[in-house]
């Protein structure tokens, strides 16, 4: 966060609240370099969907390395509902500014 080149969320820039997304580059990059807690504090959400994102780049390498893909993700129009309503949650819970909230928040 201390450095310029990370480009900056558009959507926090035009109205002072987090997205879903914010953090998520501070909180690779500190998992990156062995710091899981800051990480997770940066975005936990996006921590919890690493195992997600790390299986669907599997799937698009298991092809060419083993000769067959694994089974998708697949999900119901129940699971994207879900996934929505999760994702909108996370949004306004993040962005109360009064503990126990505030550890959803990146840090600034």
């Amino acid at each position: 966060s201390q450095y310029g080149f990370y480009p900056k969320c558009y959507f926090y820039q035009l109205t002072g609240l987090y997205c879903p997304g914010c953090g998520a580059q501070r909180s690779l990059y500190h998992l990156v370099h062995g710091h899981f807690l800051t990480g997770l504090q940066c975005n936990p959400l996006f921590i919890l969907a690493l195992p997600v994102f790390a299986y669907m780049g599997i799937r698009l390498v298991a092809p060419k390395i083993k000769g067959h893909s694994l089974p998708p993700i697949t999900f119901s129009g129940y699971g994207m509902i879900l996934l929505g309503i999760v994702l909108i949650l996370f949004t306004v819970l993040r962005n109360i500014p009064h503990p126990p909230f505030t550890f959803l928040a990146p840090p600034k």
